[in-house]
């Protein structure tokens, strides 16, 4: 096994693992069950808000397997659970798929 299958396998079986970091039910994105870890969301507000006063943003990080769902793209929406986010960033990190989401709250 080279390294980057061992990090892949470790992320697996250590990261997303319900026993240890991941969600203890499966996450949805674009229709797919995927067994994710999740950072937030959490509430910002004026980073996404291109100027606008009072415009409140959710935001969070998306760890998935790498090839469960295509890699997204920046600025493109993404079904997360039946609502929509919009991609900040997404990124393959050595077998982990990492997904930037934010959406606007108010």
């Amino acid at each position: 096994m080279n390294l980057k299958e061992a990090m892949a396998w470790e992320a697996e079986q250590v990261f997303l693992n319900p026993d240890e970091f991941a969600e203890s039910e499966p996450i949805r994105l674009n229709g797919v069950a995927c067994i994710a870890q999740i950072v937030g969301p959490v509430s910002t507000t004026g980073e996404f808000a291109d100027g606008r006063p009072g415009v409140v943003f959710e935001s969070a990080t998306i760890h998935i397997a790498a090839g469960l769902v295509p890699l997204p793209r920046a600025d493109r929406e993404i079904d997360w659970n039946g609502q929509k986010w919009m991609v900040s960033e997404a990124r393959d990190n050595m077998g982990l798929f990492k997904i930037e989401v934010y959406r606007e709250k108010s």
